[in-house]
């Protein structure tokens, strides 16, 4: 196991970044199922927690969006 910088970023109460949570609002706003928002949290969060282990640095959402093209 490897020691790494800890980062932080902007977090709510809940301990999940802003844009986190304002996307999960928007689901919410949307309507979705509870059951469904639930699932994308659970997801994100397993997401963020296998990238901190392979990347250093903060996670940037935008970043997310220019690598994938």
């Amino acid at each position: 196991m490897s020691l790494r910088a800890i980062h932080t970023v902007a977090e709510n109460a809940s301990g999940e970044p802003e844009w986190m949570t304002a996307f999960l609002l928007t689901l919410e706003r949307d309507d979705l199922a509870p059951a469904t928002v639930r699932g994308y949290r659970y997801d994100l969060r397993h997401f963020l927690a296998w990238r901190r282990t392979v990347h250093d640095g903060a996670f940037v959402i935008q970043d997310l969006a220019l690598r994938a093209g």
